[in-house]
C-alpha cells in the first residue's frame, strides 16, 4: 500500500464534482474521505483523506494553499503506518502552481521535497530518509502540474460533455519528472448514500 496506490485512489474522489464556473475552487473548503484497501477481497476503511483550501498571503503575492493530508487509522499502524501531507501553492483563477511541498512517512520510509515553479522551470529540493539534501533544477512543459494542483484542476472538467471511454490527458510533476496522466470517463453511477 504505498503512494502509487493512494494517489489513484485520491484522482478517483473527485471526478464526481459537478464542474463550476472558472476552477470553482475557493479558500475555506474542507472535504474528509475515507481511504479503502482492498484486503482479502473486503473494501476496508483504513486512512482518512482530508484536503482543505485557505488563502496565504505574502508582502508581494496571494496564494491558494491546497493541503491533502493522508493518515491511517491508529488501529492500523501497527501494520503499516502512513502520515504524509501534500501541499500546493497555487495562483488563484488559474491554479498555476508556485510552491509544492510533500512530506511522506510511509511504514517508516521517509521524504520530504519542496519544488519551487517559475515558469517553465522547477527547482527541487528533497531529502530521502536522513540522507543528505540534493537539489536539482529541470524544465517542465508548460501545462505541467503537481499532483494536489491537477486534484483540484479536475474538478473544473465537465464531465457532462464526455462520452464513456473518451480519455482527457494531463502531465504531472512527481518524483523530480514529468509524468502523463490519462483519465479515462467510464460514465456515471447513481448510488445510495445513506439517509440524507
Amino acid at each position: 500500500m504505498k503512494k502509487i496506490v493512494l494517489l489513484p485512489l485520491l484522482l478517483l474522489l473527485f471526478v464526481s464534482f459537478k464542474a463550476d464556473e472558472g476552477n470553482g475552487i475557493e479558500a475555506g473548503e474542507k472535504l474528509v474521505y475515507a481511504g479503502s484497501y482492498n484486503m482479502s477481497g473486503l473494501m476496508t476503511h483504513i486512512a482518512q483523506v482530508t484536503m482543505s483550501t485557505e488563502n496565504v498571503n505574502t508582502s508581494k503575492n496571494q496564494y491558494l494553499h491546497l493541503s491533502c493530508e493522508l493518515s491511517t487509522f491508529s488501529k492500523w499502524d501497527k501494520f503499516f503506518k502512513i502520515r504524509d501531507l501534500y501541499e500546493s501553492y497555487v495562483t488563484p483563477g488559474s491554479l498555476k502552481p508556485n510552491l509544492y511541498k510533500r512530506s511522506i512517512d510511509e511504514g517508516g520510509y521517509t521524504k520530504k521535497e519542496k519544488y519551487v515553479f517559475k515558469g517553465n522551470q522547477v527547482t527541487s529540493t528533497v531529502q530521502k530518509r536522513k540522507r543528505p539534501e540534493t537539489t536539482r533544477a529541470f524544465s517542465i512543459g508548460a501545462n505541467s502540474v503537481d499532483a494536489i494542483t491537477l486534484l483540484y484542476k479536475l474538478r473544473s472538467v465537465d464531465f457532462s460533455k464526455m462520452k464513456s471511454g473518451q480519455t482527457k490527458s494531463f502531465t504531472i510533476v512527481f518524483d523530480e519528472k514529468e509524468i502523463p496522466v490519462t483519465l479515462k470517463f467510464m460514465g456515471t453511477e447513481s448510488i445510495a448514500a445513506g439517509n440524507l
